[in-house]
């Protein structure tokens, strides 16, 4: 709410003021969340990666710099975890078992995704069978992964794009269109 309302009047936070306001939150966010379990932490921590040391509390050196965009990331992320509330467990479950997909679908190579991740039957991830499928785009320019599960009684369904360089994609070129 102060972020949106400094936001609204176009009052943009200097660097150093960014800065003590994610330092503070994270200090706000360890308290919260000492002697939590593990899977709660690295959720906590996630939004944060690429910009800030969670753990050390500080900007991170030689990488990007925080912004305003960036915060608002963060505390959309963070939000929607906190509303989780008694269910925030199996939203981390989830979120684990969606972060797990994508890393597979990422470190498996085009001719391996049907023998190895679309198995007919789904594939055990965490104790829970997730359907994954592929199909071409309509304009034949990449692929569309897409996985679906059950978790307790939610319906989960993610996708993500693909692209092989050994893959002879068709879409239309700019010098085409």
């Amino acid at each position: 709410g102060q972020v949106k309302g400094l936001l609204v009047k176009n009052n943009l936070p200097t660097d150093q003021q960014l800065n003590r306001y994610v330092q503070e939150l994270v200090r706000t966010l360890a308290r919260l969340t000492a002697g939590a379990p593990k899977a709660l932490l690295h959720e906590v921590a996630q939004p944060f990666e690429g910009v800030w040391d969670f753990w050390g509390n500080k900007p991170l050196s030689g990488g990007p710099a925080l912004s305003i965009d960036r915060l608002i990331y963060i505390l959309g992320e963070l939000e929607s975890l906190l509303l989780a509330g008694g269910e925030v467990m199996g939203e981390i479950a989830i979120r684990e078992i969606n972060r797990r997909v994508r890393q597979l679908v990422r470190t498996t190579s085009y001719d391996r995704l049907h023998k190895d991740v679309m198995c007919p039957g789904g594939l055990l991830i965490q104790g829970t069978k997730v359907r994954i499928s592929m199909q071409l785009s309509p304009d034949g320019s990449h692929h569309l992964i897409s996985w679906r599960f059950r978790f307790g009684d939610r319906d989960v369904e993610e996708c993500t794009l693909y692209w092989d360089e050994q893959f002879a994609y068709g879409g239309l070129s700019d010098e085409e269109s």
